[in-house]
């Protein structure tokens, strides 16, 4: 099943950037840490190939990124069991600003 999301980063007060886990850490000691959304949604999504890949969406809503999602997961299916010839190119039918594998 296809997903959506924004990717999330956490900002000290100085500006630098911190993971999560330092995050936690940092507010229950009383330090102030921001959370801050990208603006870009992103599509997780099983390919043709049975892998799972996280894409960067051109999406401006979630909704729109959703509705991208299930077309391409249901583009990869089709794919899957013949019923559809697998695109040329190394991503979907969305144009993306780049691929990576949920593996890597």
């Amino acid at each position: 099943m296809a997903s959506v999301f924004q990717r999330t980063r956490w900002v000290k007060a100085d500006g630098t950037n911190v993971s999560g886990r330092e995050a936690a850490l940092l507010a229950e000691l009383g330090q102030q840490v921001e959370r801050r959304v990208g603006p870009a949604w992103y599509v997780a999504y099983t390919d043709e190939n049975g892998r799972r890949v996280i894409t960067r969406s051109h999406a401006a809503t979630r909704t729109e990124a959703r509705r991208l999602a299930v077309d391409i997961e249901l583009r990869a299916e089709r794919v899957r069991r013949g019923l559809d010839v697998p695109s040329a190119s190394p991503t979907t039918s969305c144009s993306c600003a780049y691929r990576k594998t949920a593996a890597e």
